[in-house]
């Protein structure tokens, strides 16, 4: 959206279909962007805790 609030003041003199140029190109972009990042570093993330450190091993109850 920051990207947003600096186009439209440099465009205000222009007419034409640019909103919607940018909000079919950029908006869905970015987000599709971000969700693949997301995706990436969780799957990173969840396979470096999963194979940094074995399991806990808890201790068994002592009958006696």
């Amino acid at each position: 959206m920051v990207n947003l609030a600096r186009h439209i003041p440099s465009q205000a003199h222009v007419t034409g279909m640019w909103f919607a140029e940018w909000f079919a190109y950029r908006v869905p972009w970015e987000i599709g962007a971000e969700v693949g990042a997301g995706w990436l570093i969780g799957r990173a993330f969840g396979w470096l805790t999963s194979t940094s450190r074995p399991r806990p091993s808890w201790p068994r109850p002592v009958t006696g």
